[in-house]
């Protein structure tokens, strides 16, 4: 009987210790998992949380470019009189100076003009000694002062016309002489290289500002006309210092300056227009030449973060924010990357705290935005 009563004993307690001991596994087991799903600790498993700041770093733009003929150092020829084309004085790739003489010309209106200036010029002469001998003839009594007034616009009227016909001969070129003439030099209204010639001679010419005859280019100073994609275009500014090279002349840099930042986006290419004064080295730069253009490196400030935090997914970049003891993955656009540091254009605050490292050993942990 008592052995009876000891067993039952024994069978109750070890059935209350097995109990116990499935309870205690089962609180452990439901506590490991409570710690699984939560965010794990930043200091835990090599993971570094930093707090991003903002900070400054130069960047450079490289640009394609063309070389044009600067818009102040294009100068057409033209005539000022109608006539035929005797002489032509130049060639092709000669350089020329302000005044020299290009062509001479054989023409009816410097005849004519002439022709009307030197009567003028008689006309003149003979009123100025008729007003001096009136005048001494009134000092004496002899002329009356009508006479004298009548003498004297006589001459002004006179030279006044002498004057109209002096000018119009300044004006095509033609200076006051003794002698007639009918023949005239066109000579060149700037230093330059002769890039056209339009005319030979023997042909006929008239006055006509939109048929040159020749075609003078300053050379020493051309003109870069680069193309700046819309998301460049905030770093260039007037007054920029330009570097420019070219595969014609490897290892020569030829100095510029940007002067004009286009307004309006080209249709077919997208992109702005920047406006370069380029000083041409031995004159080396040929216009329509194409050039490689760049733009020295101006300070740009934004927001700073290491390298390693970068994720690449699906082409785009992105880090993991940690924020009320959560991982959040977060889309950032990218300035560059230099050094082991990437500068962000969008996407984080100066002030959030990121992983910079370790962000793989929580990716079951990561939330989207």
């Amino acid at each position: 009987m008592k052995t009876k009563i000891f067993k039952g004993i024994f069978k109750g307690a070890l059935l209350s210790g097995l109990v116990c001991l499935a309870f205690t596994s089962c609180n452990n087991s439901n506590t490991n998992t409570t710690n699984q799903n939560e965010a794990k600790s930043p200091e835990t498993n090599n993971i570094k949380i930093v707090k991003v700041k903002v900070s400054t770093f130069t960047k450079s733009l490289k640009l394609p470019g063309t070389v044009k003929s600067s818009p102040n150092g294009v100068v057409n020829v033209t005539s000022s009189v109608n006539g035929v084309i005797e002489r032509v004085l130049v060639n092709i790739g000669q350089n020329v100076h302000i005044g020299q003489p290009l062509f001479l010309v054989k023409s009816a209106d410097v005849a004519n003009l002439y022709s009307n200036y030197l009567q003028a010029k008689a006309q003149y002469e003979l009123a100025k000694k008729t007003y001096e001998l009136t005048k001494k003839l009134y000092t004496i009594g002899s002329m009356s002062k009508f006479d004298l007034d009548n003498a004297l616009a006589n001459l002004q009227s006179s030279k006044a016309l002498m004057d109209g016909y002096y000018a119009q001969m300044r004006i095509i070129g033609l200076k006051g002489g003794g002698s007639y003439v009918m023949t005239k030099y066109i000579t060149s209204p700037a230093d330059g290289v002769v890039a056209k010639l339009n005319i030979h001679p023997g042909e006929k010419i008239i006055v006509d500002p939109y048929t040159p005859l020749a075609t003078i280019v300053d050379t020493s100073h051309v003109m870069v006309e680069a193309d700046a994609f819309s998301k460049d275009i905030r770093f260039i500014k007037p007054g920029q210092e330009v570097d420019i090279t070219t595969s014609s002349y490897p290892g020569v840099d030829f100095k510029g300056k940007v002067f004009y930042v286009g307004d309006i986006v080209d249709p077919n290419t997208r992109t702005y227009k920047v406006y370069i004064n380029v000083q041409n080295i031995q004159n080396f730069l040929k216009p329509n030449m194409f050039v490689n253009v760049k733009i020295m490196p101006n300070s740009v400030s934004a927001i700073a973060i290491p390298q390693s935090a970068l994720i690449f997914d699906n082409n785009k970049f992105y880090v993991l924010k940690y924020e009320n003891g959560k991982y959040k993955k977060t889309e950032v656009k990218v300035y560059q990357v230099k050094d082991g540091t990437a500068y962000i254009k969008s996407g984080l605050n100066e002030g959030d705290s990121i992983v910079a490292s370790g962000s793989l050993l929580i990716k079951g942990s990561i939330g989207g935005e």
